[in-house]
């Protein structure tokens, strides 16, 4: 599935954009990869929080999706 048939499936109403880039609070560089930390603000509340750090299936996921920066609007 394309990402563009995916935001068509699950409804624009229904999906938040976060850049990442303003939101990284830390990145630990390793040889092929990078650890980066980032916070994000969930207007669902607590609950949302404890059922991932409890291992159950969340009302909501995110997925992360990276684009080159000169393709996107000013």
């Amino acid at each position: 599935m394309k990402i563009s048939e995916l935001i068509l499936h699950v409804g624009d109403e229904h999906i938040a954009v976060q850049g990442l880039n303003t939101s990284v609070t830390n990145v630990t560089k390793g040889k092929k990869s990078a650890k980066v930390t980032f916070e994000t603000e969930i207007s669902k509340g607590d609950g949302l929080m404890n059922e991932i750090a409890l291992g159950k299936r969340a009302d909501f996921t995110g997925i992360i999706v990276w684009l080159p920066t000169e393709r996107l609007p000013k």
